[in-house]
């Protein structure tokens, strides 16, 4: 989920525009408001059954009642799926308008789908571990080693339910507000103008002129910035559900879909095994890629 968030953002600093830039802004900041909230309820999860792994805890939100985990799953994965208007959609609708400005039209297709991919993974979690939903074992998910192998024991008694279950969904409810913040996009993107203003910024620097005051541009997020938003959201659902049920699908389509996505797959959880390392390593090779192109691009 981060590599493929981080993909995005940098494809709207790759677009060279103020838009792009002020949308990349706006979903990062949305995306660690999310992603704080899912994180926090992992904790939860570690804290009242002992593990965090998916097999493992399938079916645990019908034995024990965990309200706040299971909203902050569902309401996460829809909204790192980039389920309009919530979160990082005035971003995102940002980010499809400036792709068509430079002529990119094709690219808020390909961001659609890093969504879906994305959400996906998150929702069918959170209805495998919340509602008993899809298989007991799956071979394409490693397990986890147990919580309790490392890290230390916290008895959930010590940990009050205001403590426990506040914060993750604080954060999830600042999330959803921050797509109705008015005129978001249209202040975010004044910003970057000026801060692309590099004569402006020489002179407040060099002379001590006061900049002109940031006007904000009236952003409006058009039909296709919704269009590419549902579609993402229904991706991510698809995705979920054949992750839960792709066992069920017929012999002979089972085989043509293992024959066409076992060496993609495979090729994937090779260069990404999951640590923390492997997320410095691809940020770091996406932004040394993206500083290559751009100077190539000046150079031309």
């Amino acid at each position: 989920m981060t590599i493929s968030q981080v993909g995005v953002f940098l494809a709207g600093v790759g677009l060279l525009t103020a838009r792009g830039l002020a949308g990349s802004t706006l979903m990062v900041l949305a995306s660690g408001l999310v992603k704080g909230a899912l994180f926090l309820a992992v904790g939860i999860l570690v804290s009242r059954a002992g593990s965090d792994d998916e097999l493992r805890l399938r079916g645990i939100g019908r034995r024990q009642r965990l309200p706040s985990a299971a909203a902050c799953f569902f309401a996460g994965g829809l909204l790192v799926a980039g389920l309009p208007p919530f979160a990082a959609f005035p971003g995102w609708a940002l980010l499809v308008r400036s792709a068509g400005d430079v002529g990119y039209s094709w690219l808020p297709a390909v961001l659609a789908l890093a969504a879906a991919l994305a959400g996906g993974p998150v929702l069918r979690a959170a209805a495998r571990v919340f509602l008993g939903w899809g298989d007991a074992d799956d071979p394409l998910l490693s397990k986890e080693p147990s919580a309790g192998e490392d890290e230390p024991d916290v008895p959930s008694s010590r940990l009050s339910p205001p403590l426990l279950f506040g914060p993750p969904l604080a954060l999830l409810l600042l999330a959803v507000a921050f797509g109705f913040v008015p005129g978001l996009a249209g202040h975010a993107a004044g910003w970057a103008t000026r801060f692309e203003d590099r004569p402006a910024h020489a002179a407040e620097v060099l002379a001590g002129k006061p900049p002109a005051p940031v006007r904000s541009s009236g952003e409006q997020a058009g039909a296709a910035a919704y269009g590419y938003g549902f579609a993402s959201t229904a991706g991510a659902l698809a995705v979920a559900a054949f992750g839960l049920y792709r066992r069920r699908l017929p012999g002979a389509m089972r085989r043509l879909g293992g024959r066409v996505l076992e060496p993609p797959v495979a090729t994937l959880k090779a260069l990404h095994s999951g640590v923390i390392g492997d997320y410095v390593a691809w940020l770091t090779f996406g932004a040394a890629t993206l500083g290559g192109l751009v100077v190539l691009a000046i150079r031309g």
